[in-house]
């Protein structure tokens, strides 16, 4: 069965999660807690055919948004997310475009500008058709506005992502395995280590931060001191492996990237 690998993306407290969850689950979540990364699938059918969505919610908060480049590099079509009562999420979206386009290595890919909670009228900030005018600069891009409480373009934002993908490779071309059955990595020598590595590192590094600002906040049980006190080095390393690392890509003699490790 056909595979789809969908990311979403935006800032902090544009409504990424209650969407993703609105579209897999048919549940609103109306209480707001910070993502670091969730995975999903989904079942359905687009075109006739029965595929599989595997979509990634990631964090938006500044003190995540490191990682964003290890989402990039496996995702093949990508929901940007803004909220129509914020400008400041808005404007955001032109560097994590920018940033796609730059781990990608081409202009050509799916995406889909959403415009959410268009529920809320009222509180709006970003009219309509200054996220028709960004998409259209963008080139080959869907806009939609969304909400996830009202159940408006949920599905439709996702399918039309599928489709994208499906014009610029081919569903019988997609996820090509080898004689193994393993994937192919960004070398094409299977999956990249040190991609695995800094995920590893950039996940820990996460939730120490999360773990820390509980203690801060007052929460952190007397006997979890103990605990924090021995995950330090673990933090202080993956901080250190992610700054070593953080330029793994090169140039083959075509022009494509690949993982220099």
């Amino acid at each position: 069965m056909q595979e789809y690998k969908l990311v979403v993306l935006g800032t902090g407290g544009v409504g990424k999660s209650a969407l993703t969850v609105q579209f897999v689950q048919n549940i609103f979540v109306e209480r707001y807690d910070p993502t670091i990364e969730d995975s999903y699938r989904k079942q359905m059918e687009v075109g006739g055919k029965s595929c599989v969505l595997e979509i990634l919610d990631t964090a938006g908060t500044e003190q995540f948004a490191a990682m964003r480049d290890l989402y990039m590099k496996n995702g093949q079509g990508f929901l940007l997310v803004y909220s129509i009562t914020s400008q400041a999420t808005f404007a955001d979206l032109q560097e994590i475009r920018e940033q796609i386009l730059r781990v990608k290595d081409t202009d050509d890919v799916p995406m889909v500008l959403v415009g959410n909670k268009c529920d809320l009228e009222s509180e709006r900030v970003v009219g309509r058709e200054q996220g028709v005018s960004l998409a259209r600069s963008w080139g080959n891009c869907t806009f939609m506005e969304t909400s996830a409480k009202a159940k408006i373009n949920v599905s439709e934002a996702f399918t039309d992502l599928v489709h994208q993908i499906n014009q610029i490779i081919p569903p019988h071309q997609a996820h090509k395995s080898n004689h193994r059955g393993e994937k192919t990595g960004c070398c094409g020598k299977g999956s990249c280590t040190i991609l695995k590595m800094r995920v590893l590192a950039a996940r820990t590094a996460a939730i120490a931060t999360r773990q820390i600002s509980v203690r801060r906040a007052g929460f952190l049980p007397a006997e979890g001191r103990v605990w924090m006190e021995r995950l330090a080095p673990v933090l202080l390393f993956a901080a250190l492996f992610d700054i070593a690392c953080f330029d793994v890509s090169g140039k083959k003699p075509d022009g494509k990237a690949y993982c220099a490790y």
